[in-house]
């Protein structure tokens, strides 16, 4: 049976023996870019903390590197109930949270490093954010999408923004200027390697801002003042049905719920 190997950037593997002349990775199958492709045409598992190369031509896949939907949601909780995970986020409750937004322009410069680091196109890297979940009907990503991210005025789709931050390896919060839970464990997003696709769970979030606000006796007014714009009163209480959640705004709502954003989250899995 064959072995993967990844270099030390992450970027080149293939499955046989590692070359130690160049790094690179030869065997039976030649030299193979680390993609979802050939993981699964080797039938291997997507090694740990890799990033991937760029690929087209994928099955599934429109032209402009975007996925097709090809099979019906499947919802589950993300799993956030071990003992531990409990622990750390009582902890959390305690964390001095500055009052600082999700900056969309360090996302997005992360971002051109990444594509520059790597050699792609932005094209490249809408297929490369999508194809992990491209069985799980999401929302279509386009290179604009990416290309105007720091375009801050109406904030980003939140769908976009979770692809995005799986694909670097990056937490919410470590977005969030000076924010002190941005490396502990229960503030890690799910890896691509699941096939899962997370999004924010309005109606949990809903329940848990009622919840709050009925605790410390506020009215839904006095909770849209606390968080800030853009929620009002009327929003915050329909909350539940809005199909498009936002950066930065959601991150004010994790924030006044003193919680990691990845709490918040289920997951979108293929119907098997």
């Amino acid at each position: 049976m064959c072995e993967q190997h990844v270099d030390a950037g992450g970027r080149l593997a293939g499955f046989g023996r590692e070359d130690a002349t160049n790094g690179s990775v030869v065997g039976h199958t030649g030299l193979r870019p680390l993609t979802w492709d050939n993981c699964k045409r080797e039938n291997q598992p997507w090694p740990t903390g890799a990033s991937s190369v760029g690929q087209h031509g994928r099955k599934g896949v429109k032209k402009g590197g975007s996925p097709e939907a090809m099979k019906i949601l499947r919802l589950s909780p993300v799993e956030l109930s071990t003992s531990a995970h409990t622990t750390h986020l009582q902890e959390w409750a305690t964390l001095a949270i500055p009052a600082a937004d999700f900056d969309l322009s360090a996302l997005y410069a992360a971002l051109e490093a990444r594509k520059r680091q790597l050699g792609l196109t932005w094209t490249d890297v809408v297929s490369e954010i999508s194809l992990p979940f491209q069985d799980c009907k999401p929302r279509l990503i386009r290179a604009s999408n990416l290309r105007d991210l720091d375009d801050t005025r109406f904030g980003v789709d939140a769908g976009i923004v979770l692809r995005i931050l799986i694909w670097l390896g990056r937490s919410p919060e470590s977005f969030v200027p000076g924010h002190p839970g941005a490396d502990r464990p229960e503030a890690q997003l799910p890896p691509a390697a699941a096939g899962e696709l997370p999004s924010f769970d309005v109606t949990r979030i809903y329940a848990r801002l009622d919840t709050e606000r009925e605790r410390r006796r506020l009215s839904w007014l006095q909770v849209a003042q606390e968080i800030g714009d853009p929620f009002t009163a009327n929003g915050l209480q329909r909350l539940h049905r809005v199909r498009i959640v936002r950066f930065p705004a959601v991150m004010r709502l994790a924030r006044w719920l003193r919680c990691p954003a990845a709490s918040l989250l289920v997951s979108s899995g293929p119907d098997v």
